[in-house]
């Protein structure tokens, strides 16, 4: 690999008129990925050389100098069975469908009542805790609302269904007290 180096630094001193190591093993590594002469000098144009008749040669010659391993059949093989396995689970797959668990929906259904009785007791027993507290602090005094009368405009001869509603209540609760 030396000579290859070697070669390499003095082809790009003559192209671009820099000699660096550097340089040189990342132009190689470019030529081990090209696919071919027309793909690695679109590399070389990428990074900024100048593409000459000169540039050409040079990578024509590089690639080959370089050993070229071929690209062993086994693994498109081996990568064709994994694609044609992948589709026999797929149909598989599509073929099956879910099965609906009756015993998990009951037991969900039950978990769901027992939670929300819970919840009502927990209500029901914060409600009981506050009406007791009241109860400590102020008695068992009741609280005592007034009702809003609406005024009788003085052209109306007649009551106005709230008015006239408010009086009948107050008889009624006249007759069932005395």
């Amino acid at each position: 690999m030396s000579n290859l180096n070697e070669w390499v630094s003095e082809s790009l001193f003559s192209i671009v008129d820099f000699r660096e190591s550097a340089l040189t093993d990342y132009i190689i590594a470019l030529a081990k990925k090209s696919k071919n002469e027309a793909d690695l000098v679109e590399k070389l144009r990428d990074q900024g050389v100048p593409i000459t008749p000169q540039t050409q040669k040079f990578a024509s010659d590089l690639l080959g100098k370089l050993p070229r391993t071929t690209i062993a059949r086994a693994p498109v093989a081996s990568i064709k069975e994994k694609e044609n396995k992948l589709v026999e689970v797929l149909k598989k797959n599509e073929s099956h469908q879910l099965i609906l668990n009756h015993d998990e929906d009951e037991e969900e259904q039950v978990t769901q009542k027992k939670s929300s009785k819970k919840e009502s007791e927990s209500k029901k027993d914060k409600e009981k805790e506050k009406g007791d507290s009241e109860k400590m602090k102020g008695g068992d005094k009741k609280k005592h609302l007034r009702k809003k009368v609406v005024e009788e405009d003085e052209n109306d001869n007649e009551a106005s269904p709230k008015r006239q509603k408010i009086e009948d209540e107050k008889r009624d609760k006249k007759e069932r007290d005395g």
